[in-house]
């Protein structure tokens, strides 16, 4: 999405990058909500796990987040340079 946004006219693409912050509000919580559900009624006698055991994933997330950045980044530099 963000190749998709650099590479568009500044106004359409604006105009794409509100449209989808607006899907994103708007559909994620509601997937969530019915897959948190789904597992709460498979599992009703389980609790959610404690959120600081999940701060390795977080730390293995922005590591992939920057490696993924650079995979897309770098080519995107080197196919064109107006973007520097």
């Amino acid at each position: 999405m963000a190749v998709a946004i650099l590479l568009l006219p500044d106004a359409l693409g604006r105009l794409f990058g509100i449209a989808a912050e607006i899907t994103f509000y708007s559909v994620y919580p509601r997937l969530q909500k019915q897959e948190f559900d789904l597992w709460q009624s498979a599992n009703p006698g389980l609790l959610p796990l404690n959120g600081w055991r999940a701060i390795g994933w977080g730390f293995l997330g922005l590591f992939l987040f920057f490696a993924i950045a650079m995979v897309i980044i770098i080519p995107l530099m080197m196919l064109f340079p107006s973007l520097q």
